[in-house]
């Protein structure tokens, strides 16, 4: 027994492994959203969808040339990363047990916290009630 696979959509190609997925849409009209991928190079890399006729389930994915900045962010892998799409906040766990914030329209670092224990985080939750 083994997992099967099929794939669906092709978003694009990055230099290492997939880690984490993270999908964020604003409330407002006519936004799609945007997937933000993350790897084991510890690059993050976004793309949006877009109306095309031709493409399976009439969506294609194009990969934002304005994320430059996200590309080797780190030298290590990237746990998690997280598109909070409201906040325009992309927020990465890394294997350098550190938790950056990255403002998603520039790619500028606005936030990093160290975990005070030395070891990697595991996991992050936004919770959208209480922010």
């Amino acid at each position: 027994l083994h997992p099967w696979f099929e794939e669906h959509v092709r978003l694009g190609t990055m230099a290492g492994w997939v880690q984490s997925l993270s999908f964020g849409v604003t409330h407002k009209v006519g936004d799609l959203g945007s997937v933000y991928a993350a790897d084991s190079t510890g690059a993050a890399l976004c793309f949006t969808p877009r109306a095309d006729k031709d493409a399976p389930g009439r969506m294609a994915f194009v990969q934002d040339g304005g994320v430059r900045p996200f590309n080797a962010l780190l030298d290590r892998a990237i746990i998690q990363v997280l598109f909070i799409a409201e906040e325009c906040l992309v927020l990465t766990l890394a294997y350098d047990n550190r938790l950056r914030g990255y403002d998603s329209r520039s790619g500028t670092k606005v936030i990093q916290l160290d975990n005070s224990n030395l070891c990697a985080f595991h996991a992050m939750q936004w919770d959208e009630a209480h922010r």
